[in-house]
């Protein structure tokens, strides 16, 4: 919406409140937000879903995954009963049809076939590796594919951090990324692999 007069706000953690409910004192058309913390201004009054026009779920699969189920649906209670809401999710597992038939009127499934899941030129490799032998496979793997640049990224914070270790023990320019770390330093992290401060970013 940036060259069509259309005001966006975005509200998440990491950033400060106070400067979030200073913005939403002037006219916003779309807030873009997560679960928790759009909630979080509902309940301090800061922000209202009693005018709202379209209710967008997306990643609503996830969402339920990650437990934000209770906090959907109070979003949904507080929002205005005459609003358009659309649902998007990469699955419909049965959670997600469930808030679908509690939530929507009617609404017609649209389905998207994917018919080519990735680029002519990319080259996809899986390997099958025991846990214990996955930091020299990966090791290995970029000692003989010598990537320019790469994102390797791992199931935990704590294993982030391990990973990390490991590489930079074995002589690699590696770096992690988690969600333990400030917004601040999440930045300037991600500007510093965009700049090639370092080659492998761990995350």
């Amino acid at each position: 919406g940036k060259h069509m007069g259309i005001h966006v706000l975005t509200l998440h953690g990491g950033k400060d409140i106070q400067a979030q409910i200073n913005r939403l004192k002037d006219q916003t058309h779309v807030v873009v937000g997560t679960p928790g913390r759009i909630l979080d201004h509902m309940k301090r009054g800061t922000l209202h879903f009693g005018r709202i026009k379209m209710l967008v779920l997306d990643e609503a699969d996830k969402m339920l995954e990650m437990g934000f189920l209770e906090d959907v649906e109070e979003i949904i209670l507080q929002s205005n009963r005459d609003r358009q809401t659309l649902l998007f999710s990469a699955t419909m597992n049965d959670q997600v049809k469930q808030l679908a038939r509690r939530f929507m009127f009617q609404p017609p499934h649209i389905k998207i076939e994917t018919k080519q899941a990735t680029a002519d030129k990319t080259k996809q490799y899986y390997y099958v590796i025991n846990q214990s032998d996955k930091i020299e496979a990966l090791q290995s793997l970029l000692k003989v594919l010598k990537p320019y640049l790469a994102i390797i990224f791992v199931n935990t914070q704590d294993r982030v951090e391990h990973v990390t270790e490991q590489l930079q023990m074995g002589g690699y320019e590696a770096k992690a990324l988690h969600g333990g770390l400030s917004q601040k330093k999440q930045e300037q992290l991600m500007d510093e692999f965009r700049h090639i401060k370092f080659q492998y970013l761990v995350c």
